[in-house]
């Protein structure tokens, strides 16, 4: 319909109606999938960063005897002396896989629309999720995991939505 339009081929109001309608439902097909294909990412990326190598017993070992001596904790002592440098390369937003309990915790939540925007949400309910990411306390630092996480995520969310957007331009 689109190239009898384009052509200057005579149709009808209706026709031309029905073509712009298909057109829409055919972008925002378009526009959903790359929002999903953008969270499957996501979802990937937070598993990855919620799978660090270092386990409890090395974190919580003194630095003396080969551990990372709490890497996490406020000052440069801990309980059992000097704290070690962070595990995974320094990036405190990468959690440690421990009893993989935080890792197997993201939930992708459908999306839905609002207005003309789409939600899309990666979640994590287990208990200690909300202590990571917070606002540091008096005993742990703040492990940005989602906000690193974000930042690996937008350009490929970025990617993904104009590959969409030049599949529309071609209906």
């Amino acid at each position: 319909m689109a190239k009898a339009i384009a052509q200057g081929q005579l149709v009808t109001f209706a026709e031309a109606a029905k073509a712009v309608q298909q057109a829409k439902a055919e972008a925002l097909a378009e526009l959903e999938f790359a929002e999903h294909k953008t969270l499957d990412f996501a979802a990937d990326v937070l598993h990855r960063r919620s799978s660090g190598t270092a386990t409890e017993r090395m974190l919580s070992t003194p630095v003396a005897r080969g551990g990372f001596g709490h890497p996490y904790g406020y000052g440069p002592i801990g309980a059992a002396g000097p704290r070690g440098p962070i595990p995974n390369g320094g990036d405190a937003g990468v959690i440690n896989i421990q009893t993989g309990e935080f890792a197997a915790g993201w939930q992708q939540q459908p999306g839905y629309f609002q207005g003309d925007a789409m939600t899309n949400q990666v979640v994590n309910n287990t208990q200690h999720a909300q202590f990571l990411d917070a606002t540091p306390t008096n005993l742990q630092i703040r492990r940005p995991i989602v906000e690193r996480a974000e930042a690996e995520v937008l350009p490929v969310r970025m990617s993904n939505l104009q590959q969409a957007l030049d599949r529309i331009n071609q209906i």
